[in-house]
């Protein structure tokens, strides 16, 4: 098994839809990095590090990922 535990991801959205995904790459030891509009998105405490930007927002976003 790959280990992902130094890795880190940036998932666009954290409402329940994304959940999972955020749990799973947590299970994975994964640094979790998520931007949402919505600054009570239910991902947002599941995550290390939570931005509250529009997924749409590409500029923002992507400067988050840089």
């Amino acid at each position: 098994m790959i280990n992902l535990s130094k890795k880190k991801i940036f998932i666009l959205g954290a409402g329940n839809e994304q959940v999972p995904a955020i749990k799973k790459c947590k299970e994975l030891g994964m640094f979790v990095i998520a931007s949402d509009k919505n600054n009570s998105a239910p991902g947002k405490i599941l995550c290390d590090k939570f931005y509250c930007v529009s997924i749409k927002n590409f500029p923002k976003n992507f400067a988050i990922a840089k």
